[in-house]
């Protein structure tokens, strides 16, 4: 279009694309104007606006710079071409000044140009930069969108990596993702106060561990705003303080809070140390990394979820066990001690109670606790509860009590409306989760159950040693009774399963049938259970 040769170099004056020269001029010609442009460009170009500069005296080309999406200057190059009437004139002047004899070609080809046509050629090239940079701006943000495509894929196939945990997602974003530094993800430690739990910065984790209140810097009004929020150009801004503390200076920052069944969770948070602004992409980006973040968290949330209750019930199947194999209370108390510390992951637990309902006596197991607390906490559970008698709970759901500065989830522990004693398990805050009070609910009632099964069985023990003490008795002194017991049981058997009676009330009819020819003032004396 413009019978020129045309070339694009950089700001150093490198070639970025071929040179399209006529195939008459000489492979030394070409070399020596590429070079010559690597003079030319660094040290001529600082400026934005096209000019014509005489590449030899009386020679022209056009250099126009114009800028790439990357943020990058280049030059458009165009040549040669004469003032109208001058050829011979440049041609004299170049035979007694230029030594390369392979330029004398360029001048003898280069055609003249009017002020009119040299302004129209201008036109030309300069409308030809604003095509080349709508061209490569759109193969450039082509090239962009392929490529986050291709990591937003990688991203969410993460998704169903069974390994992806919230630490691994938020590795796999920083190393993925150009445009952030760091990253890092904060959890609702205690009432107000957040904790930084994961922090990426290449090898950097300096972070973690490290505290703000709501409301305080940027993390902290992210958190108390509840919605996705940007800052740009913050170098100097105040509240980078909470960075700057660890040699981190940020220049952007972008903050996510995390919910999860309308409750607050925490909050992501990443930036940069380098680019002061964002793109609108990269911000849509920040948002859709925010909500596959969320997804991540949610599944991380239930696999622990799934996991502390396959570990609950493996606990509860380890307890039942020991209960059915076991009448001795105190030995499972200590057991239900160490699962209720395990479960709870709690630095201390301890029991109070009273081996049997009707005994004066009490007694005191403890895990974790030093002698000092142990001692003085026994005297205040025993000042509190047992100084009177309870027939009941004396309060129906866990309840925290402060002691020596230290949180104690409380709860009673009972058993067909009988008041054992209380299980205490240390906690770190006035407000643990419910999960938690549910845990202490079921060992406790456990606690009871085991309790009041020992209770039983050392009665039924008795009863069962005293039966057979008095049968031996009856068999020695009246053994002619043997017969007519036996027929009444066998008339007892039918006649209980006639009105499909349970196998306990069998027995004890039996138990009343070998018990018939004694005293019933002897019985009712010294046979615990009324009902036989």
């Amino acid at each position: 279009m413009t019978d020129l040769f045309i070339g694009i170099v950089d700001e150093k004056g490198d070639s970025f694309t071929p040179f399209s020269f006529p195939q008459t001029v000489e492979i030394g010609a070409s070399t020596y104007i590429q070079d010559r442009l690597k003079e030319i460009i660094p040290n001529s170009c600082h400026f934005e606006d096209s000019l014509i500069y005489d590449f030899i005296p009386g020679l022209k080309m056009y250099i126009i710079p114009f800028r790439l999406p990357f943020q990058r200057t280049f030059f458009l190059v165009s040549g040669f071409f004469l003032e109208e009437g001058t050829k011979h004139e440049v041609l004299n002047f170049s035979g007694k000044t230029v030594q390369d004899t392979s330029l004398f070609p360029l001048v003898l080809q280069a055609k003249e140009y009017s002020e009119a046509a040299k302004q129209k050629k201008l036109r030309q090239l300069e409308n030809a930069c604003k095509l080349i940079g709508q061209l490569w701006a759109a193969e450039h943000e082509r090239m962009q969108y392929q490529k986050k495509m291709r990591e937003m894929k990688e991203t969410v196939h993460f998704l169903s990596d069974p390994q992806a945990d919230v630490d691994s997602f938020l590795t796999h974003v920083q190393k993925r993702t150009d445009a952030l530094d760091f990253i890092g993800f904060a959890v609702k430690s205690e009432a107000n106060v957040f904790t930084v739990k994961y922090f990426h910065s290449g090898t950097d984790r300096s972070m973690i561990g490290q505290k703000f209140m709501l409301g305080e810097g940027f993390l902290g009004q992210a958190m108390a705003a509840e919605k996705f929020q940007i800052w740009t150009d913050i170098q100097e801004d105040p509240r980078t303080h909470f960075f700057k503390r660890f040699g981190l200076l940020p220049s952007s920052l972008f903050c996510a809070p995390v919910r999860l069944h309308g409750e607050n969770k925490g909050l992501l948070f990443g930036g940069s140390f380098h680019r002061a602004h964002w793109e609108e992409f990269l911000v849509e980006e920040f948002k859709f990394l925010s909500s596959l973040f969320q997804s991540i968290y949610l599944i991380s949330s239930l696999k622990n979820q799934i996991n502390s209750q396959r570990i609950q019930w493996f606990t509860m199947n380890e307890i039942l066990r020991h209960l059915a194999n076991t009448t001795d209370g105190e030995k499972l108390l200590s057991i239900f001690l160490d699962m209720s510390m395990y479960l709870m992951e709690s630095p201390a637990a301890c029991v109070v109670f009273r081996k049997n309902r009707l005994s004066e006596q009490i007694s005191f197991l403890s895990r974790g606790m030093d002698e000092t607390l142990r001692s003085v906490y026994q005297k205040d559970l025993e000042s509190r509860f047992f100084t009177k008698p309870f027939h009941a709970a004396p309060f129906t759901k866990p309840e925290v009590y402060r002691f020596n500065d230290q949180w104690f989830l409380e709860y009673p522990i009972i058993c067909q409306e009988h008041f054992y004693g209380i299980l205490s398990v240390a906690v770190d805050q006035p407000h643990p989760p419910q999960k938690s009070k549910e845990c202490l609910i079921t060992l406790a009632n456990v606690c009871g159950i085991s309790l009041a099964m020992a209770e039983n069985g050392s009665e039924m023990n008795r009863e069962h040693e005293f039966y057979h003490f008095l049968i031996d008795l009856e068999q020695y002194f009246r053994p002619d009774i043997l017969h007519h017991k036996r027929k009444a049981k066998e008339i007892a058997r039918k006649f209980c399963r006639s009105l499909d009676l349970n196998d306990l009330f069998q027995d004890m009819i039996h138990y009343a049938i070998d018990l018939i020819n004694l005293d019933s003032a002897i019985i009712q004396k010294y046979f615990p259970i009324p009902k036989i």
